[in-house]
C-alpha cells in the first residue's frame, strides 16, 4: 500500500493527565500513543484528523486532537474541534427511549421495551409496517436491535431523495422483509430515524433533534449539535472539514452531502467534539449520574446494555497465537454492540458518514472509556491498513500496562456496526442495461418519471444542453447522477458521474446497477445487497402505492 506522508501537528491543548484522577496517564504511555497515532496510525490511513476521548475512573485523562480539522488554512484538530459521530449516534437514541420509555410508563418498567408501538404512541400517529403481524407487534426493542428483519437499502440516503421526516417516515411501511421477523440481524437505519421520531412524539415534543439536543445539554455536551437540513453546522465554529482521497492528495467533501443524515438524526446525525464525547462516556460510565444527579436510573440504564439480540454474536475465538485471548461479539443490544477482548467485557460501536468515521469503547471493569473520530479520508479498513478499532486495543492494552498489541497482531476478531457495513463490491462503474432499439422504441419512451415506495423518485430526462436531444441524463433527488452514455456492447449504457455525488465513491468501493425493462415499464435498480432488487416503476409517485401495503389476508379482519 503506498503511504501518504501528512505534515502533523499536535494541539498544545490537550488534557493528558487530570491530578485529581485515580488513574493518570504517565509520560512514557503518553510518548507511546502520540508515536502510534502520529508516526503510523495517521500517516498509514492518510488522515488528515483525528480527535481522542479517554475517561478513567470518571476522569477524563485525554481530550486532545491530531492532524488538522483544516489542511488549506494549518488549523489543527483539538479538544474542542467537532465531527460527525456517525452511527454512534444510535446509542444516545436507545438512551432516550429507556428515559422516555420509564417517564411516561413506569409501570411497565422493562416491558415498556417490548409493548407494541402501537400501545405506546398517541392515537394520531400514523405509523405501520408492511405486513400485519409487524404493524400490530413492533416494538422498540425490534427496531434499535435491527431485529425487524426489513430492508431499508439508504439508497435515499445515499441520494438525498426523501426531502422531509416525515415523507421517510411514511415511507418505511413499504420497507420489504429480508429476514423473518425477530429471527436475525439486519442492520436498518431508517428504522431508528423512525424510532427518534416515534419517542420523540411520546415524550410530547415537536421533534427527536430537540429531544436530542435538550439531553445533550443536560449532561454537559456544551458543543455537540446535529447535521441540520439547511447547512447551518457548517457555521459552528469548530466544525471539521471532511475530507475525501483522489490523486493522490486529500479533497475538501462538499459539506451540503453531509446534510442528507437529516432524516435519520437518530441513525447518525450527531455532531460532536472529543470533550462533548468524553461527557457522554462519563454519563454511561456513571450509570446515569451527571455530577452527582441520576439523570437516568441506574436500573433503568441497565437496560441499554442487555443483548437484544444475539444473531450479531460470532463464536470466541483466539485473536492472536502470541496472546491467545477470547474475543468475540456476544450481541446488540439498544445502540450498542456487546463484546470481548482478551476477557474484558466491552460496550461498543462503530460509526461511518461518509467520510466521518468513528468509534466508542467501553471497558466496564476497568472503569476506562475511550472515544476516536477522524475526518477522512473515508472507511478505515477496507482499502486501509489499521482501522480505528484497532487504535482503541492498542491504547487500551498500554492503560492496562500490558504490552501493547503489535501492528501485526492487530487484528480482534469482533466488530463494531456502522452505516454500509455490507459487502463492499469492487467497481464504481454504473450501467444501465436497456432493451430500446431491439423493441423500436424512441428515446421519449424513456423519459419520465420512475417510483419507488421506499426510495423515492428518480427521473430520465434530455441533456438540456445537447441540442440533438439524443443525451440522456438520470436525476435521482437533489443530484443529477450523471449522462448516459452508450457503449459498443448492445444494450449498454455507462453513466458518467458530473457531480459531487461522485465523492461518495471515493470513501469506499460500491457499485450501482441499473437495468431497464421496457417490455414491463420499470427501472430496476441493484444497490449493495446481493439479488435484492428494488423496482422502480414508470409515473409512479408516492400516492399511486397502497397507504397499507402488505397482501390482503395480512391485513384481514383480526380473529
Amino acid at each position: 500500500m503506498g503511504l501518504y506522508v501528512l505534515s502533523l501537528i499536535v494541539s498544545l491543548f490537550g488534557i493528558w493527565c487530570n491530578p485529581q484522577a485515580v488513574t493518570c496517564i504517565t509520560p512514557e504511555q503518553k510518548e507511546r500513543i502520540d508515536d502510534f497515532i502520529e508516526n503510523t496510525f495517521l500517516v498509514e490511513n492518510r488522515i488528515p484528523g483525528l480527535t481522542l476521548s479517554i475517561v478513567e475512573n470518571d476522569q477524563i485523562t485525554v481530550s486532545r486532537g491530531y492532524g488538522y480539522r483544516n489542511l488549506d488554512l494549518r488549523v489543527p484538530a483539538n479538544e474542542n474541534t467537532l465531527m460527525g459521530i456517525a452511527s454512534n449516534s444510535k446509542s444516545f437514541l436507545g438512551t432516550l427511549v429507556v428515559k422516555v420509555l420509564h417517564e411516561k410508563f413506569p409501570e411497565l418498567g422493562v416491558k415498556a421495551l417490548d409493548t407494541p408501538l402501537v400501545k405506546l404512541l398517541p392515537p394520531a400517529s400514523n405509523i405501520t409496517f408492511s405486513d400485519r403481524y409487524r404493524a400490530e407487534s413492533m416494538t422498540f426493542r425490534d427496531l434499535l436491535s435491527h431485529r425487524s428483519c426489513l430492508i431499508s437499502e439508504d439508497i435515499d440516503l445515499i441520494f438525498d431523495t426523501v426531502s422531509t421526516i416525515e415523507e421517510k417516515k411514511y415511507r418505511t411501511r413499504y420497507e420489504p422483509e429480508v429476514c423473518s421477523f425477530r429471527n436475525g440481524f439486519f442492520y436498518n437505519n431508517a428504522l431508528y430515524g423512525l424510532g427518534g421520531e416515534l419517542i420523540a412524539e411520546i415524550a410530547g415534543v415537536s421533534s427527536y433533534t430537540k429531544l436530542l439536543l435538550d439531553f445533550m445539554h443536560e449532561i454537559g455536551m456544551k458543543t455537540a449539535s446535529v447535521f441540520d437540513k439547511d447547512g447551518n453546522f457548517e457555521e459552528l465554529e469548530d466544525m471539521s472539514v471532511a475530507y475525501y482521497f483522489k490523486d493522490g492528495a486529500p479533497q475538501v467533501f462538499n459539506p451540503k452531502l453531509l446534510r442528507r443524515t437529516h432524516i435519520v438524526i437518530g441513525a447518525g446525525g450527531i455532531i460532536a467534539s472529543p470533550t462533548d464525547m468524553a461527557q457522554y462516556l462519563r454519563f454511561h460510565m456513571n450509570l446515569g449520574k451527571v455530577g452527582g444527579r441520576q439523570v437516568i436510573p441506574e436500573d433503568v440504564m441497565q437496560r441499554i446494555y442487555t443483548s437484544s439480540n444475539s444473531a450479531y454474536g460470532s463464536p470466541f475465538g483466539k485473536m492472536s497465537s502470541e496472546f491467545d485471548p477470547v474475543s468475540g461479539n456476544i450481541g446488540y443490544s439498544l445502540g450498542f454492540v456487546l463484546a470481548l477482548y482478551d476477557g474484558w467485557e466491552i460496550i461498543a460501536h462503530g460509526g461511518y458518514w461518509p467520510p466521518f468515521a468513528s468509534v466508542m469503547f467501553s471497558f466496564p471493569k476497568k472503569n476506562i472509556g475511550i472515544f476516536i473520530a477522524s475526518n477522512g479520508p473515508g472507511i478505515i479498513g477496507g482499502k486501509n491498513d489499521l482501522p480505528l478499532e484497532y487504535l482503541v486495543i492498542f491504547i487500551f492494552d498500554i492503560l492496562r500496562g500490558k504490552v501493547a498489541t503489535s501492528k501485526k497482531n492487530l487484528r480482534p476478531n469482533f466488530k463494531t456496526a456502522h452505516e454500509f457495513d455490507l459487502s463492499i463490491l469492487p467497481s464504481i462503474e454504473l450501467e444501465l442495461q436497456n432493451g430500446l432499439r431491439h423493441r423500436g422504441r424512441e428515446l421519449d419512451d424513456l423519459i419520465g418519471l420512475y417510483g419507488h415506495a421506499v426510495h423515492g423518485d428518480l427521473f430520465v430526462l434530455y441533456d438540456e444542453s445537447d441540442d440533438s436531444n439524443q443525451t440522456l441524463i438520470m436525476k435521482f433527488g437533489e443530484y443529477e447522477i450523471g449522462r448516459l452514455l452508450p457503449q459498443e456492447q448492445d444494450l449498454i449504457f455507462t453513466v458518467e458521474l458530473t457531480t459531487d455525488i461522485l465523492q461518495l465513491f471515493y470513501t469506499y468501493d460500491f457499485n450501482i446497477v441499473y437495468e431497464l425493462d421496457l417490455r414491463f415499464e420499470k427501472l430496476v435498480i441493484l444497490l449493495f445487497y446481493g439479488q435484492h432488487v428494488s423496482e422502480f416503476v414508470k409515473v409512479a409517485d408516492l400516492e399511486s402505492f397502497l397507504p397499507i401495503p402488505g397482501s390482503p389476508e395480512s391485513y384481514g379482519p383480526s380473529n
